[in-house]
């Protein structure tokens, strides 16, 4: 974490080779798609093979998403060679990307699926909070964490993000009596 590292972050990924990589983001996109059956499974939910490619290629899409983001530091495999188009750089096109993204985001999925109106609430109040966590992350001014610090918070909040969006996804209308 390097405070005014980039405009619109404070993250230096100087080393993310297994993480960040081109060819690692091809296996994550894999994993996920294979592991969508079983999920689905897991959860209840209809499987398809279109949907599983659909996973595959939401998890590819972040590399891309990186890629446009990221200054330089984006390694094709190894930490070798490295890429990215350094949007990071200039804080309000970034952001503007970014809430874009999550409006189209939210946009298909409520007009992709047939919902409850108390669902269709949920996924708009999420919306809203998730602009706001995005507003605070861009335009807050903060000071440096540690890298374990930052680590363990983007772990708590992904998680938590995760766990809300399961439970909205599961929100039925109330049983007729």
């Amino acid at each position: 974490m390097i405070k005014g590292f980039t405009a619109g972050s404070m993250l230096d990924s100087y080393f993310h080779p297994y993480s960040h990589s081109l060819i690692t983001a091809v296996l994550w996109s894999g994993v996920a798609a294979l592991c969508y059956k079983p999920l689905c499974r897991w959860l209840g939910f209809r499987y398809t093979k279109s949907a599983a490619l659909i996973v595959g290629a939401a998890v590819f899409s972040h590399w891309i998403l990186d890629l446009i983001a990221h200054p330089r530091d984006l390694p094709i495999y190894d930490n070798s060679a490295k890429v990215g188009f350094g949007l990071w750089n200039y804080r309000n096109p970034e952001f503007a990307l970014e809430i874009a993204l999550l409006a189209l985001g939210i946009c298909l999925y409520l007009s992709r699926n047939i919902m409850p109106a108390i669902r269709k609430r949920a996924v708009i109040s999420f919306g809203i909070v998730l602009l706001v966590v995005q507003i605070g992350d861009t335009y807050v001014p903060r000071a440096a964490l540690t890298d374990r610090a930052t680590a363990l918070g983007v772990w708590i909040f992904y998680t938590l993000f995760v766990l809300v969006a399961l439970i909205i996804e599961k929100l039925r209308t109330p049983a007729a009596k």
